[in-house]
């Protein structure tokens, strides 16, 4: 997906899964700075993306916003760009900032900077957690990263006393 037409068609595609599957409200999540390798920059990557998104939630009926993801083996430089990405498209589409991708083998620390920066201009920001390292790393994520909320906290529901985190 590194063309806006490439973007433009999944993004199509995606809306197509969802009228089918009767969908009425979707968050999208990606990671905008993967889609920069044959030219596009990343701010183009989310207009490309949300202008689709407004269009197709026009044409199908399905409102949807999109969530940008860093991922864990991501710099802070980059952690930090997509925070700012959220922020310059906040109230056009763009409802969050997340991070995931392999939790067992990436600490934290290169994210900390992007999401106070977050927190400290008022974005919305959620935390993948608890696919790889269980409770442990839902409570990590979540008291680290200061999230409004958790999405995939699969393993944290099995166990006993998750909502302690």
């Amino acid at each position: 997906m590194q063309s806006e037409a490439a973007l433009r068609a999944v993004t199509e595609d995606v809306f197509e899964q969802l009228v089918d599957d009767g969908v009425v409200y979707a968050e999208l999540r990606f990671a905008p700075l993967l889609h920069l390798e044959q030219g596009l920059t990343a701010e183009r990557v989310v207009a490309v993306v949300e202008r689709a998104t407004e269009e197709l939630t026009r044409s199908t009926g399905v409102e949807a916003g999109l969530i940008l993801c860093t991922l864990r083996h991501f710099t802070a430089a980059q952690s930090l760009e997509t925070a700012r990405l959220v922020e310059q498209f906040r109230g056009s589409g763009v409802v969050a900032l997340d991070i995931a991708g392999d939790e067992a083998g990436f600490p934290l620390d290169a994210h900390v900077v992007a999401y106070r920066f977050a927190r400290e201009h008022g974005l919305c920001r959620t935390a993948h957690a608890g696919e790889a390292c269980g409770r442990r790393a839902c409570g990590r994520r979540c008291g680290y990263l200061r999230r409004n909320a958790l999405g995939m906290g699969c393993a944290a529901l099995r166990t006993r006393g998750w909502w302690n985190i």
